[in-house]
């Protein structure tokens, strides 16, 4: 299964099991309209935020939220 596709249902059982989570950050492999429009739907896409890498940064970076 697809990042995209599993992360709603990982989304709504973390928000059981752990209900005071206010925001989930993800990296750029997340961005995309599929995610983003079930999140829509699922009225939980003020829950993500994507982080993206630096333009010209290859390879695993560390992703900083500050």
């Amino acid at each position: 299964m697809q990042d995209q596709v599993g992360t709603p249902a990982l989304i709504l059982e973390s928000l059981v099991r752990i209900p005071t989570v206010e925001k989930v950050f993800a990296d750029g492999g997340y961005a995309g309209p599929k995610l983003a429009g079930r999140l829509r739907w699922l009225r939980l896409s003020e829950l993500i935020e994507i982080y993206e890498k630096p333009r010209k940064t290859t390879g695993f970076a560390i992703l900083s939220r500050l």
